[in-house]
């Protein structure tokens, strides 16, 4: 499926962006290739060392493959509008009987341009620790002993191939400074080995939360052997959810919280013990499972990454019920998709959709 993808934005690109430059073809085939070396990232992830979801490769030449790759994508997407804009000038001129002019090599050019800085600023900002999102949750007949909860979501971080224990360590600090109630980790984790990769998460023990670290697994997690991992996450502190919910007493007053592993997942084994008058939180690493989530009222979830690029998500959002970033209502729930707090190697680069550490401000809703 991933190497599908590849080959049909290489495809459209040479098509559209390559083929109809006005020069000799001698010209075209290094632009050529370049364009398919663009594209070939999965196959060099996949073959050249490592696999496609945890590269065995040197850090900078990674770098430049997401760079590139981030560029086609975009590239491929302002070729789309170009050539529906020529379409419609084409339409348009043969109606009105004009000459046809077009300034191939310009527009093409620009559209280069405009591909690679941006497929650089949407890589390489990634690897500063997101910025936070407060998001003030207004609940009714929320009890006072539980106004201002602050619990804070994490999600997809995807430590492993680029980012590292400096990564990690200052989105831990950023979480501390909040001074959460409970931090929610809602999947994706990892993308490697624990022999690999265990001494990188090693800041996660750091994590000051007075009500606990709770997290559910996302798909990552499996393809990087959570059975190994498990032990690994607990001795940092980290209390999975498998199909079940935890009481947190606040000043007297429950808050739930539920959660669901990426395989497997019952939010309503997760839910079937909460008293109904209980605000209760439930943890999903795949928003669909909001759907099936009665008796919770506010589903955290992530796994989409907000789509990474704006006018991808229509796409991302036909594979997930529809739901790819931010706030959505869900029957008697809410329902919130984080648009992730790290990077992975095999889709990278972000354009209008910035990654976050998420805060949730509970407060009583008086309207």
């Amino acid at each position: 499926m991933m190497q599908l993808q590849s080959l049909i934005l290489t495809v459209y690109a040479l098509l559209s962006l390559v083929l109809p430059l006005k020069c000799r073809f001698i010209y075209k085939i290094p632009l050529a290739l370049f364009v398919i070396f663009c594209g070939a990232k999965r196959w060099i992830y996949a073959y050249a060392g490592g696999s496609w979801f945890d590269p065995q490769l040197p850090f900078y030449f990674m770098v430049l493959l997401e760079i590139l790759y981030a560029a086609l994508i975009i590239a491929v997407f302002c070729a789309l509008v170009k050539d529906l804009c020529v379409l419609g000038c084409f339409l348009a001129v043969k109606a009105m009987h004009d000459k046809w002019r077009w300034r191939t090599n310009i527009v093409n050019g620009a559209i280069a341009a405009l591909a690679l800085v941006q497929g650089g600023i949407g890589v390489m900002s990634q690897f500063e620790a997101p910025e936070i999102k407060v998001q003030r949750v207004l609940v009714k007949n929320l009890p006072a002993a539980l106004a201002g909860t602050r619990l804070v979501q994490l999600s997809d971080l995807h430590i492993g191939p680029l980012l590292k224990a400096d990564f990690l360590a200052e989105v831990v600090e950023r979480v501390n400074a909040l001074q959460p109630d409970a931090v929610l980790l809602t999947g994706d984790y990892v993308d490697g080995s624990v022999s690999e990769l265990a001494q990188e998460f090693t800041s996660l023990k750091d994590l000051k939360a007075p009500s606990g670290v709770y997290a559910v697994t996302g798909n990552h997690e499996y393809y990087s052997g959570f059975a190994a991992w498990e032990p690994v996450f607990a001795s940092l502190g980290l209390r999975f959810l498998h199909n079940e919910a935890v009481k947190l007493n606040r000043n007297g007053a429950d808050l739930y919280i539920a959660g669901v592993p990426d395989r497997g997942a019952q939010p309503q084994q997760a839910l079937k013990n909460v008293p109904d008058e209980a605000y209760t939180v439930l943890l999903s690493h795949r928003p669909a499972y909001a759907l099936q989530a009665q008796g919770a009222d506010l589903v955290l979830s992530g796994h989409t990454h907000g789509g990474t690029m704006f006018f991808l998500q229509p796409l991302i959002g036909y594979f997930n019920a529809d739901f790819v970033q931010g706030w959505y209502d869900v029957d008697d729930r809410r329902l919130y998709v984080s648009s992730g707090t790290g990077i992975w190697s095999g889709f990278s680069g972000r354009v209008g959709v910035p990654a976050e550490i998420t805060c949730f401000i509970l407060l009583p809703d008086s309207a």
